[in-house]
């Protein structure tokens, strides 16, 4: 099969999402890939239309299938050199994938391994950070060691920043970044320890977490103040916690669920991902609204392990 027909495909394909018809987006991007395969394993072309399929899929298809798209083209040197447009999607596409079916999926870990070697070699270290910071927070769901990408980010020093071509929202400028990357790295610590129940690491990564948060300069966003309420609702007592203005959405009934007390298991039902459901799942389980066994057997479905070995431990406790 001819580039030129995989192209004409592509341009079906096109034309049918601008025309709002996405099981025929589907049907195009599935006969171009098809067709593609044909065209060697130096062609730009399948690396081109594995990215369009998996954002079609992410789009209007089964997001669980996502993954599968990238596998076969993941090793491919021009990952991102064959389709530049990867590099901003790639993160979306992982994030669909993760809400659908949770973590765990080596595809997905690789993907975010990828940009961030890429990100390095572009001599962009800030995004490269920020993927690390996803590396990192895949690692705290599933109750893997977390220190790997965070000591990346922390060993980052503002001189490695001076003239970066992107940096932090918040910030003024690449140097101007750190604290907030530094509130990132201690937030998701902080995470891993509360969510696979490591009681030893709770305290100081809530107080690393705090000491981050103060050298921003600005008040904390609202996850910050959700994982420190989050913690203290776990037994960390003694926590002088910041409140954010900004809290909205799923954060805003998370943080007045662990203020009052109550409610984690409604909360659970409106969670914007695998990870979220099960946290509020693990507050009700500290008050007796839910079972350990069924946040065992969810965190088992959804690859987020770190919540087993918070059961594993709190039962060794009860012992």
């Amino acid at each position: 099969m001819s580039a030129e027909a995989v192209e004409a495909l592509l341009s079906d394909a096109r034309a049918a999402r601008r025309g709002g018809r996405p099981d025929e987006v589907l049907a195009l991007l599935d006969r171009a890939w098809e067709q593609a395969q044909g065209l060697g394993e130096e062609h730009p072309l399948p690396v081109v239309v594995a990215w369009k399929r998996a954002k079609a899929v992410a789009d209007f298809g089964d997001r669980a299938s996502v993954a599968s798209c990238l596998a076969p083209v993941l090793e491919r040197e021009d990952l991102f050199d064959a389709y530049p447009h990867g590099i901003f999607g790639v993160g979306r596409l992982c994030r669909a994938h993760q809400d659908v079916l949770g973590y765990g999926d080596p595809t997905v870990r690789r993907l975010w391994e990828r940009l961030a070697a890429h990100h390095r070699a572009s001599g962009d270290l800030f995004l490269a950070a920020l993927t690390d910071l996803e590396l990192a927070w895949e690692a705290a769901c599933r109750g893997d060691d977390v220190r790997g990408p965070l000591e990346r980010v922390e060993a980052l020093r503002p001189d490695a920043l001076e003239g970066s071509r992107s940096w932090h929202p918040d910030a003024p400028d690449g140097p101007g970044s750190i604290p907030f990357l530094h509130v990132a790295a201690a937030h998701t610590l902080l995470r891993a320890a509360v969510w696979s129940g490591d009681a030893d690491e709770v305290g100081p990564a809530a107080a690393e977490l705090l000491q981050a948060q103060a050298e921003t300069g600005v008040p904390p966003r609202p996850h910050v103040q959700h994982a420190l309420l989050e913690a203290r609702h776990h037994g960390l007592g003694g926590l002088d916690i910041p409140k954010s203005p900004q809290a909205q959405g799923f954060d805003e009934a998370f943080i007045a669920a662990l203020e009052r007390g109550a409610g984690f298991v409604a909360l659970a039902s409106e969670a914007p991902g695998p990870e979220w459901s099960l946290a509020a799942l693990w507050c009700a389980v500290r008050i007796g609204e839910a079972s350990a066994e069924h946040v065992v057997g969810e965190a088992r479905r959804v690859g987020c392990l770190a919540f087993v070995q918070a059961a594993t431990r709190s039962e060794r406790t009860a012992r």
